[in-house]
């Protein structure tokens, strides 16, 4: 297997157990590493794209959802509230290597329709122009038709090192 620094881009997908203790929350030190090797990676001058899950894992923490299955209304709550600190984790996290940070959310139609694909692809600014977008369903939400799914992506491009 060629060593990660010979690839031009490099995806990465980090699952809600990874990132959230259900007792605890956010597990700040772990985070703190895989940034430092996101920010190496960066470093090299590859494109390093994270999709992460754990939006409503970390909801269920912060509002005390623990011990039981969540009601679709509680469950949204969870995603909303799990949403912010995650992104806000990121964005935090990143920053401490010099790396910026931006969210992506996607749903299945995105990857299944080519004109959203095509336009999804596209860099948000002139500015990201190395902005790598990796499509992923992770959740099936129930809020959604059965056919719809979303992914939370953060990227951590390049083009958008200061």
């Amino acid at each position: 297997m060629r060593p990660l620094k010979d690839y031009r881009r490099i995806t990465v997908k980090i699952g809600s157990a990874l990132l959230v203790d259900r007792a605890k929350g956010l597990k700040r030190d772990w985070l703190a590493s895989l940034a430092d090797d996101i920010g190496a990676l960066a470093a090299t001058g590859a494109e390093v794209l994270v999709v992460s899950s754990g939006a409503i894992a970390l909801g269920r923490t912060v509002l005390g959802l623990q011990s039981r299955t969540l009601r679709l209304e509680e469950s949204q709550a969870a995603a909303a509230v799990g949403q912010i600190e995650l992104a806000g984790a990121w964005a935090e996290a990143l920053a401490r290597r010099n790396l910026k940070s931006g969210q992506v959310l996607v749903t299945l139609g995105d990857t299944e329709e080519r004109r959203r694909y095509l336009s999804m692809r596209a860099p948000p600014s002139p500015r990201c122009s190395s902005w790598a977008q990796c499509p992923s369903s992770t959740k099936t939400t129930r809020s959604r038709p059965a056919r719809s799914a979303t992914a939370t992506m953060i990227a951590s491009p390049p083009a958008l090192r200061p």
